[in-house]
């Protein structure tokens, strides 16, 4: 047995219904607090020291250390009894004593190198010693002129914070908010898709001219009816009963007269999921509103 809906049956784009709840943005957007400059600080060059030839080094100490016990070995070696053992610990003094000797060609050839590159960064600090005055001019000019832009911006930010602050006073409004949501509404209906006029001959239902002179009398806007919505690419396209537009906004209505029976046949017509859910779905997707109302 065929459901029939309950009317009338309004559908509304659901963009159309975002609008009524839209909340006006921000023009101007929050001005950025200037940032304070910082002094750049100059480091001083450091005065490089030659290397001299300490005996309290600590490294120098450490090769004296083994020297002392290489020797020790080769005296236990020149004086032991047993010649085995003896012989065991002139080895063990020579390699240590061989040690030794690479230990200290080695740190003096390190000591060496030092004292050779002290000129060169004896000369390296001359030359920063030379410069550090002019660097620390440059830093303390380049101070300066950022200070003196710091606080020009700091003047402008004040500015901009005021006309920041009087907009979201503006935008608060109701005022205000009805005017963006009237603005947007009208933006979102004119993208929706106009209709053509019909050549063809399309069945009316017996009530469809009676209602459309109703709508006339009763509502200041534009009624028409032998209207066609075309499909995407295609000549097809449904035919509203009767359309109901506003030049000013671009509003557009889809009326429906529904029939619940085919007069010569008396088939059910206009029930659930009959198939107008699909017809009034094309509708609302191209921007229109959709209202039908049952024929008695």
């Amino acid at each position: 047995m065929s459901q029939f809906p309950q009317y009338p049956i309004i559908k509304v784009p659901s963009h159309l219904l975002s609008v009524k709840g839209s909340i006006p943005g921000l023009k101007i957007p929050p001005p950025r607090l200037p940032i304070k400059p910082e002094l750049k600080q100059i480091s001083k060059p450091i005065l490089p020291t030659k290397q001299e030839f300490d005996l309290n080094d600590g490294c120098f100490k450490y090769i004296l250390y083994f020297a002392a016990i290489g020797c020790l070995m080769l005296w236990v070696a020149t004086n032991a009894r047993n010649k085995e053992a003896g012989a065991e610990a002139g080895i063990f003094g020579v390699l240590i004593l061989g040690i030794v000797v690479i230990g200290i060609f080695s740190y003096l050839k390190g000591n060496n190198n030092d004292n050779k590159n002290y000129e060169v960064r004896l000369k390296k600090y001359n030359e920063e010693l030379s410069q550090f005055p002019f660097l620390v001019k440059e830093a303390k000019e380049k101070y300066e002129k950022a200070f003196v832009k710091y606080e020009e911006d700091c003047l402008r930010y004040k500015e901009d914070l005021k006309k920041y602050e009087e907009q979201l006073a503006e935008i608060r409004t109701a005022e205000y908010v009805e005017q963006y949501r009237w603005d947007e509404l009208v933006r979102t209906l004119e993208q929706s898709v106009k209709p053509e006029r019909s050549t063809s001959r399309v069945t009316k239902g017996v009530t469809e001219d009676f209602f459309t002179n109703e709508l006339k009398k009763s509502i200041n806007l534009d009624v028409q009816q032998s209207l066609m919505l075309k499909f995407t690419g295609n000549e097809k396209g449904y035919y509203p009963d009767i359309v109901i537009s506003d030049k000013e906004t671009g509003l557009l209505i889809d009326i429906e007269i529904d029939e619940p029976y085919i007069g010569a046949s008396g088939e059910p017509v206009h029930f659930i999921q009959g198939g107008d859910e699909k017809r009034d779905e094309y509708f609302v997707n191209n921007g229109w509103i959709v209202i039908r109302f049952a024929e008695e």
